[in-house]
């Protein structure tokens, strides 16, 4: 009989038990939703239990607990797929008691949860009323990554502990007052290729020199982000440098060409 549905209306502690009464053995796929996140993983069944679980590089019962936030995706059992090595150790009953609390607990910790985007750092001089903080081994991994320069995201993939367990330490290390966070403000592609580009449509191989040149005239580098002001004064010595090859009427068509995208862009 074949196994398949969506999360939203048969859960994963539905799929288990029922798997577990028909002695089923094979692979669930799961291509959950979280919010407006998606995750894609397995579960694996001998005989109705549970024997193993992957989740990207997650694997075991971490795995396994984090399929549990999913609520909603469709999911598929597969009959007749290889099982992998066992990597989960626990009956299905802890897995059933275990993931019905990941479920309660990540409602907490997704309305807790910083940005995804923003940095963290350790705080150089944490505040007195800090209360302690029982630094156990996978909070001195988390604490280590923290140094100025990763997201959160960063974090929480780097650690191999799962978002679950990640967020969670995340979430009390900065309530303890030991990390803050500041979102980074993005940083503008260069204009300086789209420029180019047109410029280069206009007149040929010989625009690169000259754009550069006018660049490099007025303060600016290729690699620069938008700096309008400057790019205009680049453009405008750029039209200088091509009447001669195209006279005043076809430099200036070009050169407007190039501040038009300046303006779209700023």
């Amino acid at each position: 009989m074949a196994l398949q549905g969506d999360l939203s209306d048969f859960g994963l502690v539905d799929i288990i038990q029922l798997i577990d009464l028909g002695k089923k053995t094979g692979g669930v796929e799961v291509h959950g939703r979280r919010g407006t996140e998606e995750l894609e993983g397995w579960l694996y069944f001998d005989e109705g239990k549970i024997c193993a679980a992957q989740l990207g590089s997650l694997a075991g019962e971490a795995a396994a607990y984090t399929l549990f936030t999913c609520n909603a995706g469709p999911f598929t059992l597969h009959e007749h797929v290889a099982l992998p090595p066992r990597n989960v150790h626990v009956s299905n009953e802890v897995m059933i008691m275990e993931g019905i609390g990941r479920q309660d607990e990540w409602a907490s910790i997704a309305e807790h949860m910083p940005p995804k985007a923003l940095v963290l750092r350790l705080v150089a001089n944490p505040r007195s009323s800090s209360r302690e903080i029982n630094l156990e081994a996978d909070k001195w991994r988390v604490l280590t990554m923290i140094n100025g320069k990763n997201t959160v995201a960063d974090i929480v993939k780097l650690s191999g502990l799962g978002d679950f367990t990640a967020c969670k330490i995340i979430i009390e290390l900065m309530d303890a007052g030991l990390i803050e966070g500041r979102l980074e403000e993005p940083r503008a592609a260069p204009l300086y290729p789209e420029l180019e580009k047109l410029a280069v449509a206009g007149i040929g191989n010989s625009a690169r020199v000259l754009l550069a040149d006018s660049f490099r005239r007025s303060g600016l580098k290729p690699d620069d982000s938008t700096q309008p002001q400057q790019m205009l004064r680049a453009v405008a010595g750029f039209e200088q440098a091509t009447t001669l090859l195209l006279g005043p009427s076809r430099a200036r068509a070009l050169a407007d060409q190039l501040r038009t995208r300046i303006q779209q862009a700023t």
